[in-house]
């Protein structure tokens, strides 16, 4: 394996780091060397060669190369324990700046709606938490109802709104990494 860092284990996934070694591969087109560094994980090719992907892949590509520490923090493969097969994306958009760190996530068609992408995202805060993060953040588009149960689901609330240039707008959520520490029920969060 390229890494020696352990997958983060969630009850039915395996959160697999990509380093950069895997992330030049895929964007190389070397699907099955990247397998083999992985262990012999099933990469998702087709997936991973769409232009979202490639974008995604390269801008983090570029962040491990300007900092080698934040690669463990970027992309990771959620990889299905029983079958190897990786399902989507995910990780944090770079380390933990003021406590703080953004995430995000991909699950690939035809797995959306069995509850990988909420499992990941509470994988990926449980691990950032053990790792000083003690507030969460999450962009949304205002139409990806899917991701918008993710967060509101795991406690997340609005607190604003953004422009993305490659997105468009998104709307902006937070958490306290420890649950005790969220606002009151009742409270929108909602900001300007």
């Amino acid at each position: 394996m390229e890494s020696t860092q352990p997958p983060i284990a969630c009850p039915r996934l395996d959160l697999v780091l990509l380093g950069p070694e895997v992330v030049e591969l895929v964007l190389a087109g070397e699907a099955a060397a990247a397998s083999r560094l992985l262990g012999g994980v099933s990469l998702p090719a087709g997936h991973l060669a769409a232009a979202a992907e490639q974008r995604h892949l390269s801008r983090r590509l570029a962040q491990m190369r300007d900092d080698t520490a934040v690669a463990a923090w970027l992309v990771r493969l959620m990889v299905r324990r029983d079958s190897g097969e990786g399902i989507g994306l995910c990780g944090f958009h770079g380390a933990p700046e003021a406590g703080m760190a953004e995430l995000g996530y991909r699950v690939f068609a035809p797995h959306r709606g069995h509850g990988y992408g909420r499992e990941a995202a509470a994988g990926l805060m449980a691990w950032g938490g053990a790792r000083g993060v003690v507030r969460f953040r999450a962009s949304v588009a205002p139409d990806n109802r899917f991701s918008l149960a993710i967060v509101r689901g795991l406690g997340f609330l609005q607190v604003g709104e953004q422009w993305d240039d490659e997105d468009g707008l998104e709307l902006v959520f937070e958490r306290p990494a420890d649950p005790a520490a969220a606002p009151e029920p009742g409270r929108t969060g909602s900001g300007g």
